[in-house]
């Protein structure tokens, strides 16, 4: 005798709908079609009416608010929010059995508007509108009361939703057709940081909940990992650059702009360690930006910074490239910009612009650390410095193979090294010489003194040996 009690029901009702289809449209239009055949036959009733003295009777149609009205309507307001019409009402008219279609006419921003076939919907339209016609349609298929969107209740589960969608969409319309189901509990995945911002003006701070994959943990929307991505994409347009640039062109010195905040650093401290007397002739900046507490940055935005600087650029500027894995595929791809050209394997000068780029030398210490002809890359500034106050940071990555070659820890706290070499001998400092005197020579810059970096007449060596084309 089994004894074992048969697992509970845990579906009230249930679909029959595939619902995983590449197309929806078609189908989802299929079925509002027969919706209305329906309602008109089974909610539409023939009366008589008595249009006369003379007793003339006429036979007029009553609609009862039934099942398949409310379906219709309800289709018709997702409609009208997909397509932004005003207070979310589409009117609907059908072709004969000759044409087939389906056309809607509303009013938007006080204009009227017409889609002759709404199989003409663009993707991200035709999307939005069968994912959410389509939750109508599934509750319908359970057979439980439905005459409002609040009797719609369950889970829906969409990956992606803010897949083929505008912008507009993301940001304005998938937020109010998921508010149109009060009920319903929705879990999604998106990438659009502009979807998550629409949901925070139309629920609030509470009516929704963010959590970053994989881990699951609640966040903020402005830690969301694709929120901070979209804001930097935005950094690395033509127009910031050009904005920031034109604050360059102020600083009244030529402008090397490095990678990020902890380079900055690294120069500043080096060039009062080595020459304490002179004033430095650059001006150092960060890719992400002016000022000191900038913290964005990175080798693809100083690519993007340069390439704007070819556009807009008055005075000199250089780009200061890390010779590693990030660094030279960056600095490589603007041998592909117009009106770059190449000077050296390490070293890009602008026809029409005073725009350069160049690599980190690599002072005799490090030669390993770089192989053109291999194409291995590993010298970040930090290896300006000695192993040891290197291993004593916890910066140092060793590579596997026992080679004495390694890389700055990504992970590790560079900010915090930056700011602690302030106290390093000056000697720790030597490898900077050669880096300072490769600026010299790019930027025709001059500095004398006991404490200058080289002598003016192998600077001018310098400067013409690297125009002929000499690293």
């Amino acid at each position: 005798m089994n004894c074992v009690s048969p697992e509970p029901t845990i579906f009230e009702g249930e679909t029959n709908r595939r619902i995983t289809a590449r197309a929806l449209l078609r189908p989802t239009l299929e079925w509002l079609k027969l919706v209305v055949f329906d309602r008109q036959v089974h909610e539409v009733a023939p009366i008589p009416v008595t249009l006369n003295p003379s007793q003339e009777v006429r036979m007029a149609f009553l609609e009862c608010a039934g099942r398949n009205r409310c379906i219709f309507d309800l289709v018709r307001r997702i409609l009208g929010r997909v397509l932004g019409a005003a207070k979310d009402d589409v009117q609907l008219r059908y072709g004969n059995r000759f044409s087939n279609t389906v056309s809607a006419h509303f009013s938007r921003n006080g204009n009227q508007a017409c889609i002759p076939n709404l199989l003409g919907l663009s993707a991200g339209e035709a999307a939005a509108f069968c994912m959410f016609a389509n939750i109508i349609r599934d509750f319908d298929e359970t057979r439980r009361p439905l005459n409002s969107f609040e009797n719609i209740r369950g889970i829906v589960l969409v990956d992606e939703i803010d897949l083929h969608l505008h912008l507009n969409h993301q940001l304005r319309v998938l937020p109010r057709l998921i508010e149109a189901f009060p009920k319903v509990q929705f879990i999604i995945t998106a990438h659009s940081p502009l979807f998550v911002m629409g949901m925070k003006e139309v629920f609030g701070d509470s009516g929704f909940e963010v959590r970053e994959l994989p881990d699951g943990n609640p966040i903020d929307i402005e830690d969301f990992s694709e929120f901070e991505h979209a804001f930097g994409a935005f950094m690395r347009t033509n127009r910031f650059a050009s904005e920031v640039l034109q604050q360059f062109a102020t600083a009244g010195k030529p402008v090397v702009i490095v990678e990020g905040p902890s380079d900055k650093l690294h120069l500043l401290t080096a060039w009062k360690k080595l020459f304490p007397s002179n004033e430095l002739p650059w001006s150092f900046e960060v890719s992400g930006g002016v000022g000191v507490d900038v913290k964005d940055g990175g080798a693809d935005q100083l690519r993007t910074m340069l390439r704007g600087a070819a556009f807009h650029a008055q005075s000199p500027i250089l780009g200061l490239f890390d010779f590693d894995k990030e660094g030279w595929p960056q600095f490589n791809s603007l041998r592909t910009t117009k009106g770059f050209e190449v000077v050296s394997d390490t070293h890009l000068k602008h026809k029409q612009r005073p725009v350069q780029s160049c690599l980190l030398p690599v002072p005799a210490s490090r030669e390993e650390f770089v192989d053109l002809d291999g194409k291995h890359f590993h010298l970040a500034i930090e290896h300006y410095y000695s192993d040891e106050m290197l291993r004593n940071a916890g910066l140092i990555n060793q590579l596997p193979g026992g080679s004495r070659v390694f890389d700055i820890k990504s992970n590790g706290d560079k900010i915090g090294f930056a700011k602690s070499v302030e106290a390093f001998d000056p000697c720790e400092f030597e490898n900077f010489r050669l880096l300072f005197d490769r600026l010299h020579a790019l930027l025709g810059t001059c500095v004398t003194g006991p404490n200058s970096s080289k002598p003016a007449e192998l600077e001018l060596f310098q400067i013409v040996s690297d125009v002929g084309g000499t690293p």
